[in-house]
């Protein structure tokens, strides 16, 4: 996709910190990090998101995210790292490439805030619960 800045730092007509690359995945440094060591991992090839890439590369994708994960925690130690992969701007994809950030944590403020939603979140009934589950698993069956 010519307009998409992930496809062109993929084809070499933008630059970019290239950690890690291969023929299907490749893996630069944030421009803008949260932390020390933000990596963003992703497919040469376009896929909007989750629901377009093929299983195969997302697997790829995700093994190649894990030995950068483990590279990171080697070279700075942080606390923890988060791996996230946003899909729809709702959800605060903001490139419409599919990619998984690794965002080193280095202080405890994430790991609060993650707390106060995490204590906020309200118990629901088995019923609901049931009810959710089935929905969720005829479409799972059926692929609707």
């Amino acid at each position: 996709m010519e307009e998409c800045i992930f496809c062109q730092i993929a084809n070499g007509k933008r630059d970019a910190e290239i950690i890690y690359s291969d023929e299907k995945v490749m893996a630069f440094m944030d421009h803008r990090p949260i932390g020390r060591g933000h990596i963003l991992v992703l497919p040469r090839e376009h896929y909007r998101d989750v629901f377009e890439i093929p299983d195969d590369i997302l697997c790829r994708v995700s093994v190649i995210a894990k030995k950068l994960s483990i590279a990171v925690k080697r070279t700075f130690n942080p606390l923890g790292i988060n791996l996230i992969e946003n899909n729809g701007t709702d959800a605060g994809q903001t490139i419409f490439h599919f990619h998984i950030h690794i965002i080193p944590r280095y202080d405890s403020r994430y790991n609060n805030e993650l707390a106060k939603v995490a204590w906020g979140r309200k118990v629901v009934s088995p019923d609901v619960l049931r009810e959710t589950r089935e929905k969720i698993q005829k479409n799972l069956e059926t692929g609707k």
